[in-house]
């Protein structure tokens, strides 16, 4: 179990388990690229390796260096960066990393490269493989692996919904949903020792808190 670099959400979820893939969705700017952060530049520090897949340009050194005001440097040593625009690229990535030693593999976003594809058909077969590859990741290096997902609004319920749908929550150990409107929630959906809860948050300096 590797904390996830908030105290609060520690206290709540119990950290980020080994082993696993646990998969954070929500609407843009809802935290999850923070939450990514947070645990990158933690494990950083730590003198652990970290493999940051980033598929949106979101990963920010400004954000590290406000989080981490006064050993910014040792936050972002340790943290190799992989930049991916398309969702071959992408693959490609996790395939080469079942042979690399590291201690976290961040995918932020693992939906925004498949959404992107023309055809569903053959873009479903290889996010399929895609997602067995990073659990065979997860579980053969007995690591954390935190992904991100997007989202769009079902027109029926007008609700929204995890790009990828069942396919990404099967193949998740944890299942978290950001949301935000007057105020930000975060719903554990899946976790194997974390009850089923609502939790209260806000984004701040320092990171992820409890509101």
């Amino acid at each position: 179990m590797e904390s996830t670099g908030s105290k609060y959400l520690d206290e709540n979820i119990g950290g980020f388990k080994n082993g696993e893939i646990t998969m954070i969705y929500g609407p843009p700017a809802s935290g999850k690229t923070t939450i990514c952060l947070l645990i990158s530049s933690l494990l950083s520090t730590l003198g652990k390796k970290v493999i940051y897949i980033d598929t949106e340009k979101s990963f920010s050194v400004e954000r590290i260096a406000q989080l981490h005001k006064e050993n910014c440097m040792e936050a972002l040593k340790n943290i190799l960066i992989l930049k991916a625009d398309d969702f071959d690229k992408q693959h490609i990535f996790t395939k080469k990393l079942l042979k690399e030693n590291f201690d976290l593999l961040v995918i932020d976003s693992l939906t925004n490269n498949y959404r992107q594809c023309d055809k569903k058909i053959d873009a479903n077969k290889i996010m399929a493989v895609h997602l067995k590859d990073i659990s065979q990741i997860a579980r053969e290096k007995n690591i954390p692996v935190l992904c991100t997902g997007q989202v769009y609004t079902d027109l029926d319920s007008g609700s929204f919904q995890i790009v990828g749908g069942n396919m990404l929550k099967n193949w998740s150990k944890c299942l978290i949903r950001l949301e935000k409107d007057e105020e930000r929630r975060m719903l554990i959906e899946k976790h194997e020792t974390a009850p089923k809860k609502t939790l209260h948050f806000n984004i701040t300096e320092k990171g992820i808190e409890g509101s």
